[in-house]
């Protein structure tokens, strides 16, 4: 619904986690993961940026956490 509502030369970011799920992990994928799967290289202007524990630029520890829970 909030893409609906883009005016003309706005921007709009959405920001998330593509593990995460309510759904049942196996036989279903995130509604995020389902949406970037839908536009990513397939949409002019639509860009996706992955990120990763190496991106983390608050305290070094979380990077840390990240790895041993991942």
């Amino acid at each position: 619904m909030v893409m609906t509502r883009l005016c003309d030369g706005a921007k709009i970011f959405i920001l998330g986690d593509t593990d995460q799920t309510d759904l049942n992990y196996t036989r279903f994928k995130s509604g995020l993961q389902e949406c970037v799967a839908k536009l990513e290289d397939k949409v002019d202007g639509v860009g996706v940026c992955y990120l990763d524990k190496s991106d983390i630029q608050r305290n070094p520890i979380i990077g840390q956490i990240l790895e041993v829970l991942a």
